[in-house]
């Protein structure tokens, strides 16, 4: 679960590289998928060097993901 959710925050980061005015700054994830990522050691947080490799030197932020009562699996806040 945990490769296939990885897979799903990056696809969302790179799309955002369309759009110059907004960035992702947290991803929220249900309460389900949470207890899940917990198990499967995950320290929530998502890191695009660290997924992508270093990408021509740019140095990404770490994007924390927080547990949230939601109806979705995730949500992805853009700013």
């Amino acid at each position: 679960m945990l490769r296939h959710f990885l897979a799903q925050i990056n696809e969302k980061w790179l799309e955002q590289s369309d759009d110059e005015w907004s960035y992702m700054t947290e991803v929220s994830v249900c309460k389900e998928l949470g207890e899940i990522l917990k198990k499967e050691g995950f320290d929530f947080e998502f890191n695009p060097n660290d997924y992508n490799g270093d990408i021509g030197g740019n140095k990404y932020f770490n994007i924390p993901v927080v547990i949230a009562d939601i109806d979705e699996m995730f949500s992805v806040l853009y700013e």
